[in-house]
């Protein structure tokens, strides 16, 4: 009898130290106890952000038709050989990359105006680094092309330079600000402005859809202050995923993350799937692959006020066909954290001998642990990847 009582004392000793262990974690504030997916902008994050519930109201419109005016401007010193048509060739695919990306709920529908307007400087005369330079290199441009272009119903302008021009600026950003910051014409204020670089011969039409989806309101996931010049330097967390990170075609998946896409309304809530395994146990639920039109593309799993967890299938097909290795691909979303400073990570990481991440999509049998939830792929088919998702219940992230 003495024996069972003592059993019986340690099994309760046992419940009163979970018990207590739980209690603890809800009085410092019920970390494990986050239900709210959608991640918002922060206060100091005012033109682009990785969070976007609401999304920032003068950002570009991410559904329907945007009307996006495209001119061109070539310089005294670098007449152009190139036809506009030619350059104007060079960017014309990122409407089918935008429809494929939006599962045509994004029609980006580009009119060019094909002729060159003669800036009044040499090449090398004019700077994109600071906000003045460049708003005045692109109130120049459009006051030169006003006489011919009706920028009255302009949602998104695209300013591009003669790429062949020696001394231009190498990579052509993005211009976003806020009402009263912008160039006016034909009594409409363009918020969101894209220019080109001598980069454009290097990502071809890619390169446009990148700086258009600033104007959408995303961030960078390359390094601004990268380890190294190496690709692992640049691309510490994403690797060779998303076209915000590495904006190349030739990329092992170039596709946006499920994240930017229900961010921006191209995915609805209800394929979505938010969920904590610390309420409501095991998550077992199909993923369907995100390249692919339907179905549930994404689960995601808050962690903290800030920060989610976000699991999604990548297939070999569409802008990703040319990916290593599908699966499973889990991440990180940090909403504090800034453009070009590691907003969205994946896990697994990859390394200097797998700078594009390609062993880390986790196929059936894998798994992976990023901020304490745990990813285990059961099997996988056609129809996608079958998950089962859970988490220490007395983990806290303190991120």
């Amino acid at each position: 009898m003495t024996t069972i009582r003592n059993l019986e004392s340690l099994s309760r000793l046992r419940m009163f130290v979970v018990a207590s262990l739980l209690s603890a974690c809800a009085q410092k504030g019920s970390e494990e106890l986050y239900t709210n997916c959608k991640l918002t902008i922060p206060a100091d994050q005012t033109q682009v952000s990785i969070g976007g519930f609401p999304r920032n109201s003068h950002r570009l419109a991410s559904t329907g038709t945007v009307n996006v005016t495209v001119i061109m401007v070539d310089f005294p010193n670098a007449t152009a050989a190139k036809t506009p048509a030619e350059v104007f060739a060079m960017v014309s695919g990122a409407s089918s990359t935008f429809s494929e990306m939006s599962y045509d709920r994004f029609d980006y529908s580009m009119a060019p105006a094909l002729q060159w307007f003669r800036m009044s400087k040499n090449s090398d005369q004019y700077s994109y680094d600071g906000y003045e330079s460049h708003r005045a290199y692109i109130q120049e441009a459009v006051q030169l092309a006003d006489s011919t272009v009706d920028f009255s119903n302009t949602d998104l302008l695209v300013v591009l330079a003669d790429p062949d021009a020696q001394g231009i600026p190498v990579k052509g950003p993005a211009m976003v600000v806020s009402p009263g910051a912008g160039v006016t014409a034909d009594g409409n204020e363009m918020l969101n402005v894209v220019t080109s670089g001598a980069d454009l011969k290097t990502w071809g039409s890619i390169w446009l859809n990148h700086e258009s989806t600033h104007a959408l309101g995303l961030v960078d996931l390359y390094r601004y202050e990268p380890a190294s010049q190496t690709t692992a330097g640049l691309l510490p967390d994403v690797g060779g995923f998303g076209y915000m990170g590495l904006n190349s075609f030739e990329s092992n998946a170039p596709g946006l993350f499920a994240w930017e896409r229900w961010v921006l309304g191209w995915l609805d809530d209800a394929q979505v799937l938010c969920g904590n395994p610390r309420i409501e146990g095991e998550i077992n639920t199909l993923v369907t692959p995100l390249g692919t039109a339907g179905g549930q593309k994404a689960v995601v799993v808050p962690v903290s006020a800030t920060k989610v967890v976000v699991v999604e299938s990548r297939r070999a097909n569409g802008i990703d066909a040319q990916i290593a290795k599908a699966g499973v691909v889990v991440y990180t979303v940090d909403s504090t954290v800034r453009s070009g400073y590691g907003p969205l990570e994946i896990f697994p990481k990859g390394s200097e001998s797998d700078p594009l991440f390609t062993g880390s999509p986790r196929a059936a049998g894998e798994s992976v642990t990023a901020s304490g939830i745990k990813v285990e792929v059961i099997s996988s088919d056609d129809a996608g990847d079958t998950v089962r998702i859970s988490a220490d219940a007395i983990w806290i992230d303190k991120n």
